[in-house]
């Protein structure tokens, strides 16, 4: 992405968002799907899966106190609005993702907001949090490269390694902003 440049990240994030589904952002879903769901030692499925549950339950009592009937929900306009939003915008109006373009009961609301507060907290922490331990040292995540890579394991020297990876100067930036997306202040 970073050796894309702002041109380019649009259509790589366009082409992503084709693959996109709703029910692989909803975790008990996308573990089944995937045949995780029997794993053994599986620890992200096992504790996620706390996680999501506890989030749910949460956020079904509070739509609950708020929408205690479907008419409520059906007749919430700003809700409506944001939900074919989100359609709209973030799935962009693909039928085939079976994201929702409208709610109708307690049930679709307790999921949707399951879904996005998980993915801001728990899966957000999970995919990006490890990144900076990993990607600090540079050669492991090139932001660029100014050679290709070697392609028989075992032929690259030293001198081949410093003439492909990025120059200090790129690779201060890239650390920089790794480090601002990994770092707990970089989430406040």
């Amino acid at each position: 992405a970073t050796s894309a440049g702002f041109e380019g990240i649009g259509p790589l994030v366009s082409r992503g968002v084709q693959q996109l589904t709703y029910s692989s952002l909803c975790l008990p879903e996308d573990i089944k799907a995937r045949g995780v769901d029997s794993v053994a030692n599986y620890f992200y499925r096992d504790d996620a899966t706390k996680l999501w549950d506890a989030i749910e339950s949460f956020v079904a009592g509070f739509v609950r106190y708020y929408y205690w009937s479907d008419d409520r929900i059906k007749g919430d306009a700003e809700l409506q609005a944001w939900i074919l939003e989100i359609f709209k915008e973030a799935f962009q109006s693909r039928e085939a993702s079976g994201a929702p373009s409208r709610l109708e009961t307690a049930e679709e609301l307790t999921k949707i907001l399951t879904v996005v507060i998980f993915t801001c907290s728990a899966q957000h922490a999970a995919v990006n949090s490890g990144q900076f331990d990993f990607g600090a040292w540079m050669p492991n995540v090139p932001p660029t490269m100014r050679r290709p890579p070697p392609t028989v394991k075992g032929s690259a020297s030293l001198e081949g390694i410093l003439n492909t990876i990025p120059q200090v100067n790129i690779t201060c930036i890239a650390l920089s902003s790794l480090w601002l997306l990994s770092n707990e202040a970089g989430d406040r």
